[in-house]
């Protein structure tokens, strides 16, 4: 589920600007990657704040401090006088000469450095509580779409109720022509049983018993569509239900479920109607899969 959130907190005691970027996208599970300047603990601390709000998607966390240039200026000017005044300090006592250079050289040298002045090892106090306010943006965020996709997956669910509706329909009529295709294979059979070798006769018996259970059990799908009935009751449950972790992988479950439930009334039924029919209901059930990738 998408989801995004961003905070921007000034950092006084620094002269500098700490930015804090959430985004989430869909994924079946949870992938959180960081971006931050600071150590491992900070990185293994943010993740544990992600996951405690979040349970399935990829989060992005980009963490930033940007200094004023004034203050960064300053900062490396105090930073190479007092690598000057430490060499003066060791050239003295060894007895070394040093050149003297000009304050435009020095700074020269200050606007040749890389990166920005000193770095910061630890994290600010104030990065805690911004991660934290724009968590709740994402998560706000992510709960108005689920709010919408519920809905859609209310939809779909009726879709596909309307559909295996109209498969039963389509079997109206499907016993009489299963009993008469039954009987033109049974008179077929009939017709080498003369009774003159009864072992044969034995052996056409059992044919006649096999071919009727095999058009019996092909034309019978009554257990499928209840078992449909029984998924779509539960996936409504689901979408009723007070929103909390898990409801996600349920409801990709049930989708597991109902497409093997289609896909075997699809291979039992020969009437053209239901198999039109069946292939509308698989494309429900894809699309309704795809739409609970997004739930968490």
């Amino acid at each position: 589920m998408t989801g995004y959130g961003s905070v921007t907190v000034p950092l006084a005691d620094q002269q500098a600007t700490l930015s804090v970027e959430l985004r989430s996208v869909n994924l079946r599970f949870l992938d959180v990657k960081v971006r931050q300047p600071f150590g491992m603990l900070t990185e293994r601390k943010l993740r544990k704040q992600v996951s405690s709000r979040v349970g399935r998607g990829r989060v992005e966390v980009h963490v930033n401090i940007v200094r004023e240039a004034v203050a960064a200026e300053a900062e490396q000017l105090r930073e190479a006088l007092d690598a000057v005044a430490l060499a003066s300090a060791v050239a003295g006592e060894k007895n070394v000469e040093l050149t003297i250079f000009s304050a435009l050289e020095l700074l020269r040298f200050v606007g040749s450095r890389t990166g920005g002045g000193r770095s910061i090892e630890q994290a600010p106090e104030e990065l805690w509580a911004a991660a934290d306010r724009g968590l709740a943006d994402l998560v706000e965020m992510r709960r108005a779409e689920g709010a919408a996709l519920c809905q859609v997956l209310a939809t779909l669910a009726n879709e596909l109720e309307a559909e295996v509706a109209g498969i039963a329909a389509t079997l109206e009529g499907e016993e009489q022509r299963l009993l008469a295709k039954a009987r033109e294979h049974i008179t077929t059979i009939l017709q080498d049983c003369d009774g003159t070798d009864p072992e044969a006769d034995a052996r056409l018996q059992e044919r006649i018993v096999s071919e009727v259970g095999v058009l019996i059990h092909k034309g019978d799908v009554a257990e499928e569509l209840a078992r449909i009935d029984s998924h779509l009751e539960q996936w409504r449950g689901v979408l009723a239900a007070t929103a909390k972790p898990g409801q996600g992988k349920t409801l990709d479950f049930l989708c597991q479920e109902l497409f093997r439930e289609v896909t075997t009334i699809g291979s039992k039924i020969t009437a053209h109607a239901g198999s039109r029919r069946v292939i509308a209901a698989k494309g429900i059930v894809e699309r309704m899969r795809e739409q609970v990738q997004n739930v968490e």
